[in-house]
């Protein structure tokens, strides 16, 4: 699953600050995944993602210092250009950690979005957004701990008494 994204309206953007598209793939995203995920910033009419200094990009929640794209133990950075949504022309592919994220405070289990911010090799600020759904699943559950209907393990709770009650 993908969901793309842009910066939202009414946000406003600061004088000189190019707006692109994002793409954040599996916008459902489990918090206590130990594993990465792939944001997209593809290239479009009048905006070249190969433009973009991979170095520069941080995704999280537009406030204070973001989560920089993940490096490897090597130190290289987990970014490259490919032709990403197959439409012959190349697009910024970049993995980001979930944990890094979730310990940065940039996701966290009410994030509805992330945002992407960087600086071109010629130094234009871009700026997108894309939507998210963060599960928190708790260990030994199937179900997002958001999703379970605790008022039916209180149903549960209140008769059990009464079955194990001695006469």
């Amino acid at each position: 699953m993908h969901v793309a994204g842009h910066w939202l309206e009414g946000e406003g953007l600061s004088k000189g600050v190019r707006e692109v598209e994002l793409e954040i793939r599996s916008g459902e995203i489990d918090l206590n995944s130990k594993s990465k995920f792939k944001v997209v910033i593809p290239t479009a009419e009048g905006f070249d993602a190969s433009e973009v200094d991979p170095e520069t990009v941080t995704l999280g929640d537009g406030l204070g210092a973001d989560t920089p794209v993940f490096r490897k133990q090597s130190g290289k950075i987990m970014a490259r250009l490919e032709d990403d949504d197959e439409d012959g022309d190349l697009d910024l592919v970049l993995q980001f950690a979930v944990q890094e994220l979730v310990a940065n405070g940039d996701l966290t289990r009410s994030s509805t979005g992330l945002v992407v911010e960087a600086v071109t090799y010629a130094g234009q600020e871009v700026r997108g957004s894309a939507a998210v759904v963060p599960l928190s699943l708790e260990p030994k559950t199937l179900l997002p701990s958001w999703r379970i209907d605790t008022s039916l393990r209180i149903a549960l709770l209140w008769a059990a008494p009464a079955a194990w009650q001695e006469v």
